[in-house]
């Protein structure tokens, strides 16, 4: 068993790029294929990101909490 991993492969994109690269997609702009050229993302990520199966899809994770409930009482 290793014990310090070391991770083999790193972003070669920044998170700027990748923010253009999904919002040029779901604006119909251009293909996941072009944008993963263009903007260097794999488009594996784009995919997942324009699907909402990535990144932050809620503000709010998580059930809500019982606060609200005892104010009331």
């Amino acid at each position: 068993m290793v014990r310090h991993y070391k991770r083999k492969t790193n972003d070669s994109y920044s998170q700027e790029s990748l923010q253009k690269a999904v919002e040029m997609v779901k604006a119909k702009e251009m293909t996941t294929y072009k944008a993963s050229a263009i903007f260097g993302v794999p488009r594996s990520t784009i995919l997942a990101r324009v699907k909402g199966k990535r990144g932050a899809k809620y503000e709010h994770c998580g059930s809500p909490t019982t606060r609200h409930l005892l104010k009331k009482i």
